[in-house]
């Protein structure tokens, strides 16, 4: 599946530019093509409108598996930046995309309160948690919840997808501080990416208002809501920002100091919540040796035997639909063997348990 997504991928990209290949070189020939291009001729319209409108919109499908920022809007934290924009229903790339009320990647409506007899799974991550290129329901979040539903034992599993594409390991935390805590989930996960030591992907860039006094004093009288927009930092990519720009605690929250604060803040929100923490994902060495510094259970994918099928992501940035369902599998496997599916269990220990 994931290669047959590539090659649309690939021909709508194709089909976008030869559309603008065409508009240009019947353009440049202009001069030659007088029976095409000719003022008294109507058929330029007709042929002009059409390659223009269909080049633009198949460029912009064949790449809006690419964050956009009309996908995000600001988060009520600096150091969150932005946050998925609730009650998105789009496409993504080749497949459909969904946000309940919450700005989750979730299919399913969550409340605050518990219902008795349910276990609760909160999922903290970026792009590979969210399902990036994958359809709704099918990143490894949402098949753990479909496979931990159809058990027979009279208890309801709740698995909230809250990974953001882009999130660093420290935005993760701050996340979970900020609205996390509000589910009160039994357990945590918390997806480890090769990428999470990295700045964000999308970071608030401040605007540069000095030399329009008069305009923003104005703006700042009688027109305040214009005031508010114009002076509002905009999200931009991070390589767009300049880092003399950059809020200095979100500096602090990437590199290897950055995911040992963060580690040391969810082991310590964990225990003082009374839930647990599953870090999750290909680790290296140096990321398993965090997690036992700061005593945090961990799974490592890289740790278990590969599938049969050559073809599976599983340790990519970006696993298929494949290898999610796999990673699912990993997941219920971890959290059953540290006994974490049960509802009455509020486990504080697991710590050891590592693989």
């Amino acid at each position: 599946m994931a290669v047959v997504v590539r090659i649309v991928e690939w021909a709508l990209l194709l089909t976008g530019v030869l559309c603008f290949v065409a508009l240009g070189l019947i353009i440049w020939e202009g001069g030659r093509w007088t029976g095409i291009v000719s003022v008294g001729n109507p058929r330029p319209r007709l042929i002009f409108g059409p390659l223009c409108l269909a080049g633009w919109h198949i460029l912009r499908t064949a790449r809006s598996g690419r964050p956009r920022r009309w996908r995000v809007c600001f988060g009520q934290l600096a150091l969150l930046a932005y946050e998925l924009r609730p009650n998105l229903r789009m496409n993504f790339g080749v497949c459909r995309f969904r946000t309940n009320r919450l700005g989750m990647r979730d299919s399913q409506e969550y409340e605050p309160g518990r219902t008795p007899g349910t276990v609760r799974i909160l999922g903290l991550g970026d792009s590979g948690m969210f399902g990036w290129a994958v359809h709704q329901d099918s990143d490894y979040m949402s098949v753990l919840e479909s496979n931990l539903n159809r058990r027979a034992f009279g208890v309801r599993y709740e698995v909230l997808n809250a990974a953001v594409p882009g999130y660093n390991t420290s935005q993760e935390v701050e996340a979970l501080r900020y609205r996390g805590l509000a589910f009160h989930p039994d357990t945590v996960v918390l997806g480890w990416c090769s990428n999470d030591m990295d700045l964000p992907f999308f970071l608030w860039r401040h605007r540069e208002i000095r030399g329009e006094g008069l305009f923003y004093l104005d703006r700042f009288l009688f027109a305040r809501e214009e005031f508010r927009r114009a002076t509002r930092p905009d999200v931009r990519h991070a390589g767009d920002v300049d880092a003399a720009q950059i809020d200095p605690r979100v500096l602090a929250g990437a590199g290897i100091g950055g995911v040992r604060r963060a580690f040391r803040d969810l082991a310590a929100l964990a225990r003082r919540e009374g839930f647990n923490v599953l870090v999750f994902g290909p680790m290296s060495g140096e990321v398993a040796g965090l997690c036992r510094e700061t005593g945090l259970a961990f799974f490592n994918t890289r740790s278990v035997p590969p599938p049969k099928h050559p073809g599976l992501r599983l340790h990519g940035i970006h696993p298929d639909s494949g290898g999610h369902a796999v990673l699912a599998g990993y997941l219920e496997e971890a959290l059953e063997s540290r006994g974490w599916l049960r509802p009455s269990n509020k486990s504080e220990g697991g710590a050891n348990w590592e693989r």
